[in-house]
């Protein structure tokens, strides 16, 4: 829970200071039941996320919480595609761990 604070808290910096207004929660249980509920909490006129693009088997093995929360929600929900590059960074930091 600390490590995704401090991760969201650099994120909504870079974002503030481009004028953006930033609201950062983190939250344990269900991804997409908590997804939703904190839209639900705070009102949201869209929920923001990225996948990874998964189909076939892995779809199958892993699930996909962005497609929970598309189909489950009530929100317009906007999936950009994760692009290869921030998957190697995303990869090599989950090794790491």
């Amino acid at each position: 829970m600390a490590e995704a604070r401090d991760y969201l808290t650099t994120i909504a910096a870079d974002l503030a200071g481009r004028g953006i207004r930033v609201r950062t929660r983190v939250r344990g249980g269900a991804p997409m039941t908590e997804i939703l509920a904190a839209a639900r909490e705070v009102s949201a006129d869209l929920i923001a996320m990225t996948t990874h693009g998964r189909t076939g088997f892995s779809r199958l093995l892993f699930g996909s919480v962005a497609e929970a929360v598309l189909r489950q929600g009530e929100f317009p929900v906007f999936l950009m595609r994760q692009i290869a590059a921030d998957a190697h960074v995303e990869a090599a930091r989950e090794a790491l761990r």
